[in-house]
C-alpha cells in the first residue's frame, strides 16, 4: 500500500485555483479512488488552508471576500472526504520539532515531514520551494505537483 502525507498546498490549489489545480484534483481523485492508496494529513491543515484562502483574497486580491467566505465553507469537507486520516499535531509535536531544529526548517512544514518519516510516506505538495528546501536538506521522500 502507498501512503501519501498531503501539505496544505495540495488543497489550498484545489479550492483557490491556480498553477496546480488540475494536478491536485486528479492526484486526489486517483488516491480515493484506489484501494493500495492511504492518505494523511494534520489537524493543522484546517488552518493552514484557511489562512491561503485569506492570503488569495486580502494580499493578492484573487479573489473576492465572498468567495473567500464560501470557499472557507468547503475546506473541512474537502479534507474529510478526500484523506483517510486526518491526525492531530500533538501526536507528532516532539518528532516535528526535532525535525524542524535538526534541518533548520518552519516548524509548520518540518510537522508534515516529520509525519511522513514517520509512517514512511512520500510527502505531496505543490509548493516548489518545499520541495528543493526538503531536497536541500537531503530528504527525497517529497513530490510536487507540477
Amino acid at each position: 500500500m502507498r501512503v501519501y502525507v498531503l501539505d496544505p498546498t495540495v488543497y489550498a490549489a484545489i479550492l483557490v485555483g491556480g498553477r496546480s489545480f488540475r494536478q491536485a484534483t486528479n492526484f486526489l481523485r486517483s488516491a480515493i479512488k484506489s484501494k493500495n492508496v492511504r492518505t494523511l494529513t494534520l489537524d493543522i491543515t484546517f488552518r493552514e488552508v484557511c489562512s491561503a484562502i485569506w492570503f488569495n483574497a486580502v494580499v493578492l486580491r484573487r479573489i473576492d471576500s465572498d468567495r473567500a467566505l464560501l470557499l472557507a465553507t468547503y475546506v473541512g469537507k474537502l479534507i474529510r472526504n478526500s484523506t483517510d486520516e486526518v491526525v492531530p499535531l500533538e501526536t507528532i509535536v516532539r518528532e516535528a520539532m526535532d525535525t524542524s531544529l535538526r534541518l533548520e526548517i518552519p516548524f509548520n512544514r518540518a510537522a508534515y515531514a516529520a509525519l511522513a518519516l514517520r509512517t514512511g510516506a512520500e510527502l505531496v505538495t505543490c509548493s516548489k520551494s518545499f520541495e528543493e528546501e526538503l531536497r536541500r536538506k537531503g530528504l527525497d521522500m517529497v513530490r510536487r505537483l507540477k
